[in-house]
């Protein structure tokens, strides 16, 4: 895709990183020309500095041809321009803004954002969505990060294993005999600061975060099978009362009822405010760092310490106070420099959050092509949780994991058909509607995309059979077997009458027929009736002038020599492979030496 990225901060920066990465064509356009350098410096796209509101400075960063334009600029109102210019001058389909300001988002303006006022198609809220992953941490305590797939049916959980951890040292394929309710998969893990796909015979170290994907409601046991049977916090202390911590605190007070939320803010008018917001939390206005402030806000009775401030330092310098208590079971920090997670483990802070990768994990679910749906990233989007649907269409359906061309580093996580989470192994065929949810690297997303698109681009369908007729030799008479009956020492040689059925039933309806290869070993007449029937369809249509026929490659010419219906096809190429890459668009030497 052509994506136009307008803001060139921390946002901005990371996701044409993972966009470039994928293969995508991006512009980024800033104002500042050091940002527009170091994005040049370091990644394969195009940068312009410029104001993104001028619709030539648009028009010069390809906006005719883009596919997409993602407006990250610091500010709501140049976010909001950017689109409309991109909708009514350029008419790029899809829009994507970052708005942060309370008045725009409120619920009552909803009909601001439509093709005949601002036409933005996505809204994303920085400040909402790290206050949901926050909640989503508190939802699921002994966890590092809690994130819902498949209409919140299935969870990603982050689990750090600890000294106690009653499953780690033992091979993954031995859990489920060692503890048979353990229903879930475990996917990789970060150990000594570098990730790792985690393999059957893997065993979990200390200090390792784990990466493992359940149904929900098993999470409270998968929790207590790596040792955490911590409660929901009842006291929590929210350090920072910004819209972060507000959209925190009115979460806790509509889920969490038996949970006393406190919340300390240095700005007295701030306080004021949000404290005429919340109906149960308490509001104590004075600087967190302040003895008599803590004190006044009983930090020693926390049970959970959230510091929420813009300002780095401070948050974990009040987490390493929690911590000093000794009686706070679990802090959390926002930091938005990176580099401070190499602290983490020293300072003895429990989580540390990026907003930056919030905002770019929700963004990205927008972009991805095909049934992709959700996105979570990892590690600075070098790895990626997404959630995709399978099709009546897409080339998995009624496939074995083991024999789909899903790439071989991406890990499986989780089935959802319907109302069952399937963990499911190699033998596991997909269904129609399937959702699946899986791990990957961030250069194999472009390949699982175009996996799990459907050919409705091109407005066509890929039919997979549904029954066969098989034998144990090349030799042997057939048998014929349903596609989930096949055994691994079954050798398929012609299609079943289910499918040759459905294989008549689409030729009579078509006006053009391409054959190229046969239905099965026709050599062996016991498995010649499939590729026989096709052929005799396809000749009964064309000489009722119902269709054109073209048929390629020898083995196809061989079966319309058996039954002598060479002269019944309108037209007929000896070269099978060659023949479909000049559909393909590839130039072939002879015609172009004939042309």
């Amino acid at each position: 895709m052509n994506i136009i990225i307008c803001g060139a901060g921390k946002v901005g920066f990371s996701i044409s990183k993972q966009l470039s990465a994928q293969g995508h064509s991006v512009t980024v356009i800033d104002q500042s020309s050091e940002d527009i350098k170091k994005i040049n410096d370091t990644q394969d796209v195009k940068g312009i500095v410029g104001r993104a509101t001028l619709p030539t400075v648009l028009e010069n960063a390809g906006a005719e041809n883009a596919d997409m334009v993602i407006a990250v600029t610091r500010n709501d109102e140049t976010n909001m321009i950017v689109c409309q210019l991109a909708s009514s001058l350029f008419n790029v389909s899809k829009k994507i803004a970052r708005i942060r300001t309370k008045d725009f988002l409120e619920g009552k303006w909803g009909k601001l954002y439509n093709k005949s006022n601002i036409p933005i198609d996505v809204i994303i809220s920085p400040e909402l969505e790290v206050a949901k992953s926050l909640y989503r941490r508190l939802e699921a305590p002994g966890a590092l990060d809690n994130v819902p797939f498949a209409n919140d049916k299935v969870k990603m959980l982050e689990i750090s294993i600890e000294k106690n951890c009653p499953i780690k040292n033992i091979p993954l394929k031995d859990l489920t005999k060692k503890f048979p309710d353990f229903k879930a998969n475990i996917l990789g893990a970060v150990r000594k600061e570098k990730f790792i796909y985690l393999k059957k015979e893997d065993k979990m170290l200390d200090g390792d975060n784990v990466y493992v994907v359940v149904s929900s409601d098993q999470l409270n046991i998968i929790l207590k099978a790596f040792g955490h049977e911590e409660k929901i916090s009842k006291n929590i202390l929210i350090i920072g009362g910004g819209n972060i911590g507000l959209n925190l605190a009115k979460m806790l007070e509509t889920n969490f009822e038996d949970t006393r939320v406190k919340i300390i803010e240095k700005d007295k008018k701030r306080a004021e405010e949000i404290a005429n917001e919340l109906s149960s939390s308490i509001v104590i206005n004075g600087a967190a760092l302040d003895e008599d402030i803590l004190k006044e806000a009983n930090l020693e009775d926390s049970e959970t310490v959230l510091a929420l401030t813009n300002d780095d330092e401070n948050n974990m310098m009040a987490c390493v106070l929690a911590e000093k208590t000794g009686q706070t079971k679990r802090t959390i920090a926002i930091v938005n420099k990176s580099n401070y997670s190499l602290l983490q483990s020293s300072l003895n802070i429990d989580d540390l959050v990026d907003p930056r990768m919030t905002t770019v994990s929700r963004i990205m679910e927008h972009v991805h092509r095909g049934t992709i749906a959700t996105v979570y990233s990892l590690l600075d989007g070098d790895y990626e949780f997404v959630e995709a649907k399978v099709l009546e269409k897409s080339e998995l359906l009624n496939k074995k994991i083991k024999d789909s061309n899903l790439p071989e580093n991406i890990r499986i996580g989780a089935i959802v058909r319907g109302k069952q989470v399937i963990i499911p192994g190699g033998n596991f065929i997909f269904e129609k509607d399937d959702l699946v949810v899986l791990l990957s690297s961030r250069d194999q997303l472009k390949e699982i995309e175009n996996i799990f698109k459907t050919s409705n681009d091109h407005s066509c369908s890929i039919i997979y059979p549904k029954d066969f007729k098989i034998g144990k030799s090349m030799d042997d008479k057939s048998q014929i077997k349903d596609l989930t009956e096949v055994s691994a020492d079954d050798l398929i040689l012609d299609v079943g009458p289910k499918t040759l059925k459905e294989i008549k039933n689409i030729i009579e309806k078509s006006k053009t027929v391409l054959w190229n290869g046969p239905a099965g070993y026709f050599e062996n007449p016991n498995f010649a009736l499939g590729s026989y029937e096709i052929a005799k369809m396809i000749i009964k249509k064309n000489k009722d002038n119902s269709i054109y026929s073209v048929a390629g490659g020898g083995d196809t010419i061989a079966v319309l020599n058996q039954i002598n219906g060479i002269s019944d096809f309108n037209f007929v190429s000896t070269a099978g492979g060659a023949f479909l890459e000049y559909l393909e668009g590839k130039e072939l030497p002879g015609i172009r030496a004939l042309n």
